[in-house]
């Protein structure tokens, strides 16, 4: 297992949703923080059509200051969003989904 952070690469402006989806291509697990809108619903979307097994998750300490139309737009793909209130609550989400994705 190795980490895949969109951000630790360099691409052109021009050619971010290529290469994150080039990117996600080549994972066979991802989590995407819907927390605040940025472009992942496209790739949210990708990962169901290349198989790629997804955790999403979503900061609620201020469920007032997150973007209700990515919220809206989960409820259209069906997906199960994990709310976190702090580092330790999301890093306790993300250690049992890799639990279960390895050990079922």
């Amino acid at each position: 297992m190795h980490p895949i952070v969109a951000l630790d690469f360099e691409m052109s402006k021009d050619k971010t949703r290529e290469e994150t989806l080039r990117l996600l291509h080549n994972c066979a697990y991802a989590i995407f923080d819907m927390t605040s809108a940025a472009g992942q619903l496209i790739e949210v979307e990708r990962a169901r059509d290349y198989g790629t097994i997804s955790l999403l998750v979503n900061n609620t300490i201020n469920p007032s200051s997150g973007d209700s139309s990515v919220t809206t737009m989960l409820g259209q793909y069906r997906r199960d969003c994990k709310g976190y209130r702090d580092l330790n609550q999301l890093m306790k989400l993300i250690d049992e989904k890799i639990r279960e994705w390895f050990h079922p």
